[in-house]
């Protein structure tokens, strides 16, 4: 929340949406990509 806030987005909610647009998946699963990376 406090990233989302920070950049100015309204909510989590909106942040969470337009990061999942632009990058073509969720906050979190980046950030558990990074700490285990999957190989696909």
């Amino acid at each position: 929340m406090d990233v989302a806030l920070a950049t100015g987005f309204a909510s989590q909610s909106t942040f969470a949406r337009a990061f999942r647009t632009a990058h073509g998946l969720s906050a979190r699963d980046l950030r558990q990509d990074r700490i285990q990376p999957t190989h696909h």
